[in-house]
């Protein structure tokens, strides 16, 4: 084992530490003599572990003696030696106390930082038909915008549809329906939807006193494009009746000097007709020119009729 003591030397009257292996030599011509004590006992000289050399008497020597290099309490980090080269950094002002300027970097504590801080005011002259207007690319926009935030929620919309509203989820369309349709309501709980436009051409002949004649009984100017669906014809009694329909252009009307005559009719040889009855109806239309131009003219002539006093053609069509 290792001996750590304090040695007596009674020639110099003086304690001295000594570590020595188990044999200590001790020098019988200069009669010294050795007293041991304790290490943390009387005497002086004890270095305790637990003090991490904070007991040295002289340290900056003891530091010398150990070959330790000077730590410098001042300076700069230029005036060290043996050390790496460090980057460069842009020269940045901080102020010391208080808020920075619009000049100086931004510490923790400026006031501003606060998440309570009010935002300012944006700017009127961002918005539109402002000076400086804010303005988006279509290439800076991807996704779909839903309709809380005021989009449609749909991707594409199809071409000359209408759109639905559909709540909070994504916009329906009526579809595009066909040429001369209508969009008919479908009251608070059904989508609207694309309908035919059913109108009715009517012609009343006769005065319903006197018993209608034959021939030419008058003309009708048709405003609108359509196409013929059915034909119905009534009477005021029960008897017999033929009538034919003729057509022509507003352009070629000259009150039946050419047009329009019996070659211009449209009802083949299926004509409305009654035949001891009060009604008739067609649906079929046997051969007929159904289609009616916007600025047309219609005749109606009768080829025939017994016992009856008033008659009443009625077309019903499909405006186109």
């Amino acid at each position: 084992m290792t001996l750590e003591a304090n040695a007596w030397n009674k020639n110099n009257s003086s304690w001295r530490e000594i570590i020595d292996s188990d044999t200590i030599a001790v020098d019988t011509s200069t009669q010294n003599k050795l007293k041991f004590n304790v290490i943390g006992g009387g005497g002086g000289g004890d270095l305790l572990s637990t003090n991490n050399l904070s007991d040295l008497a002289d340290i900056p020597t003891a530091r010398t003696n150990l070959g330790l290099a000077d730590v410098a309490s001042s300076g700069s980090y230029n005036d060290l030696t043996d050390t790496p080269t460090l980057g460069t950094a842009a020269s940045k002002d901080v102020a010391a106390s208080g808020n920075a300027s619009s000049t100086q970097v931004v510490k923790g504590d400026d006031t501003r930082l606060s998440d309570a801080r009010t935002p300012t005011a944006h700017a009127a002259s961002h918005g539109s038909g402002g000076s400086d207007p804010v303005t988006i690319a279509t290439s800076q926009i991807t996704g779909t915008l839903g309709v809380a935030h005021g989009g449609t929620g749909q991707v594409t919309l199809t071409a000359h549809a209408l759109l639905l509203g559909n709540g909070t989820s994504a916009t329906n369309d009526t579809g595009t329906g066909t040429a001369g349709q209508i969009l008919k309501s479908g009251g608070s709980s059904a989508d609207p939807s694309f309908v035919d436009n059913i109108a009715c051409i009517a012609y009343v002949i006769g005065d319903g006193t006197n018993a209608v004649s034959t021939g030419l009984a008058g003309y009708l100017h048709i405003p609108f494009a359509c196409t013929i669906v059915s034909v119905t014809l009534l009477a005021d009694a029960s008897g017999s009746a033929v009538v034919n329909i003729w057509k022509t252009t507003y352009s070629s009307f000259d009150a039946g000097g050419t047009h329009p005559v019996s070659g211009d009719k449209i009802t083949s040889t299926t004509p409305p007709t009654i035949s001891s009855a009060v009604k008739s109806q067609d649906s079929t239309l046997t051969s007929w020119t159904t289609s009616i131009s916007a600025d047309d003219v219609l005749a109606f002539n009768v080829d025939s009729a017994s016992t009856v006093k008033r008659l009443t053609l009625a077309l019903k069509v499909k405006k186109t």
